[in-house]
């Protein structure tokens, strides 16, 4: 074999590695973000990268979740009946809950309580989903409601939508902080 084509294999083997390398610290530094918005963990656990023939590819799989968190949406009123088990997790909506009390004669008694609710508002006021410039606002009961998030303003998401960037937001924001040492650590441990 050539010298020139062993060279060019163990370039491309090193390129590989230091993109792999690369891959796993951002993959790292956006779970590190996504934990911020966990309920389930879906979109933390979501986050990889793979080794194609051509490279490296990172992110998270495209479906209707991921791209409407990571490019935002309309805040919008979501039925009990679509989002029952996320209620049941927290405690929200309807669901029986037993309470004990004292009543006068010192005696306990059980009482079971509804907590009746027919949905909930997604994006709206005290979520922790970040809210793009202006101030995202809806329909809700024939009132225009607008609100702040706890999430504070974000750059990556339109006018009036709410979301939660962390491809996007990992590549702008931590990119340079991290990139060139991961790549590197990579590149060099390539065999």
């Amino acid at each position: 074999m050539p010298i020139n084509l062993k060279a060019r294999q163990l370039l491309r083997k090193r390129l590989k590695r230091g993109l792999v390398g690369l891959a796993l610290e951002l993959t790292n530094q956006a779970k590190v973000r996504a934990t911020k918005l966990i309920d389930t963990g879906e979109l933390r656990n979501s986050i990889t990268h793979a080794e194609t023939p051509r490279g490296v590819v990172w992110g998270v799989p495209r479906n209707a979740k991921n791209v409407a968190l990571e490019y935002g949406f309309k805040p919008h009123f979501v039925p009990s009946s679509i989002i029952g088990g996320w209620m049941k997790r927290r405690g929200v909506g309807i669901m029986k809950a037993r309470s004990q009390s004292i009543n006068r004669n010192g005696k306990r008694s059980k009482r079971t309580r509804q907590f009746l609710g027919a949905g909930i508002f997604v994006g709206g006021k005290n979520s922790r989903l970040e809210q793009g410039a202006g101030q995202p606002g809806a329909k809700f009961g024939g009132k225009f409601l607008r609100w702040n998030t706890k999430g504070g303003r974000s750059k990556l998401l339109g006018a009036g939508k709410v979301g939660f960037s962390v491809v996007r937001w990992t590549v702008k924001n931590r990119l340079r902080a991290v990139g060139k040492a991961a790549f590197l650590a990579g590149y060099k441990n390539a065999r």
